[in-house]
């Protein structure tokens, strides 16, 4: 993955800080940089929805940072609405569950 060693740094995560958030081994994170290792289907999605990116994007494919899907079209979101959705979709799967439901609860009784 041409861009992951990128994107990790610029997010100041250490290998081990990012095989933690995403559920793999620092070795094989660490071969994934490298390009001794192909990440299959799932663990590409996974890690594109970590940084938010797409999966072209990570691999090296193309120079589109955002995909349309992740950004929304310039000015559909708000910063702020930005910045919730990035940090949520870096949230573990049960996480999000949680923190959906509370966010759902909050705006019914609002």
């Amino acid at each position: 993955m041409e861009n992951l060693k990128l994107l990790r740094k610029e997010q100041g995560l250490t290998l081990d800080q990012l095989a933690m958030q995403l559920g793999l081994t620092r070795q094989v994170l660490s071969r994934y940089e490298r390009g001794e290792r192909q990440a299959d289907y799932s663990t590409l999605i996974k890690i594109a929805k970590y940084f938010d990116v797409s999966v072209d994007y990570l691999l090296g494919n193309s120079t589109y940072y955002y995909p349309d899907l992740v950004r929304g079209r310039k000015g559909d979101f708000t910063t702020l609405e930005e910045d919730l959705i990035t940090l949520f979709r870096r949230l573990p799967a049960q996480t999000q569950d949680y923190v959906f439901g509370i966010v759902k609860s909050l705006a019914v009784n609002s």
